[in-house]
């Protein structure tokens, strides 16, 4: 079995490995005693009463804001609610230190959103991090990330790319020379 490590690890420190997608503790705990047997002991789970509840919390909202994420009608004619929704569910996953399969998703959650709606220099940004996110669950040789290499030299050959042209831009439109904070309000759409 090929294993990736998505953060530095210690030597020393307990490798866990990934049985499931996540979700609150109950639900999470269960699904591992149903269908592999066993009770889980790491770290998340391990997590104190008051932790654990507040990481719960946390966990039930992404679930939420994945569904409405996926909404076709939603990501269709309230895309900056959509897109505001993928940002508030990086937050939440940076807080849970979630770097599965889920981090490339989301990107690539945001990265259709802008495609539906012909902004090819935020498909071009958004499937750069999915790529890349992808390397870091997957390796190099992911065949996804190849997909997703192709989207960002270019954005425009994404399926469906321009329902509309609310967001029209073009790969010249990605600012250079703004600092980090200027970058992600304007990635995200975010007002000031």
């Amino acid at each position: 079995m090929l294993v990736h490590a998505v953060r530095n690890i210690e030597p020393g420190s307990e490798l866990t490995l990934s049985y499931i997608a996540g979700g609150p503790s109950t639900e999470r705990r269960s699904n591992i005693k149903t269908y592999f047997g066993f009770d889980c002991a790491c770290e998340l789970c391990s997590l104190g009463p008051e932790a654990r509840k507040i990481s719960d919390e946390r966990l039930q909202k992404a679930q939420k804001l994945d569904e409405a994420i996926g909404d076709p009608k939603r990501v269709r004619y309230m895309p900056d609610r959509a897109l505001a929704d993928c940002r508030q569910l990086l937050s939440i996953y940076e807080s849970e230190q979630v770097m599965d399969l889920r981090l490339p998703r989301l990107y690539y959650d945001a990265l259709q959103i802008c495609g539906m709606h012909s902004d090819q220099a935020r498909v071009c940004i958004f499937a750069q991090r999915s790529r890349d996110a992808r390397i870091l669950c997957e390796g190099r040789d992911s065949s996804e990330a190849a997909a997703l290499e192709k989207l960002v030299s270019k954005p425009s050959s994404f399926e469906n790319f321009g329902v509309t042209k609310n967001w029209k831009s073009t790969l010249g439109e990605v600012p250079k020379d703004v600092g980090d904070v200027e970058f992600e309000q304007w990635l995200w759409r975010a007002k000031n």
